[in-house]
């Protein structure tokens, strides 16, 4: 699975041609945030949410298929620029979304909690060397 990709309404990813085609008018662009191969400056791995933006230029309404991203995972509607007042809420997988005429919207997956990693030995070490001393400890003499 790529870190971007372009999806036609059927859900699935486009070709460079389809997508680069003149009569397209609806596309959608995933950002997966569970694959971004990225760490921290404390070395544990950057993970986001995973985000489908639906793109509808058209002057009718294009039925979207949103197709699973994994197993276990749902997608979550964010807001659509057709209907701002609809409330965030789980999505329909597999079901056909109606974008809207000259519309946008956006469905997301949560990244999952990160887990937290033991510190390594080199920041147990700095953190021993730089630590200031215990109340009460008595100057060496």
């Amino acid at each position: 699975m790529k870190d971007i990709s372009f999806l036609g309404p059927d859900g699935h990813e486009m070709s460079d041609d389809a997508r680069e085609a003149d009569v397209t008018t609806c596309l959608g662009m995933r950002l997966t945030g569970d694959i971004m191969n990225e760490v921290d400056e404390r070395g544990s791995e950057v993970v986001s949410d995973t985000l489908i933006v639906l793109f509808n230029a058209s002057r009718k309404t294009a039925p979207f298929t949103l197709l699973p991203h994994k197993v276990g995972q749902r997608w979550e509607f964010v807001l659509d620029t057709a209907r701002p007042d609809a409330p965030p809420g789980p999505a329909d997988e597999n079901q056909l979304y109606p974008l809207h005429d000259r519309s946008m919207a956006v469905f997301r997956i949560q990244a999952p909690p990160t887990a937290v990693r033991p510190p390594t030995q080199a920041e147990t070490l700095t953190a021993a060397v730089t630590a200031p001393p215990s109340l009460g400890a008595s100057p060496a003499g």
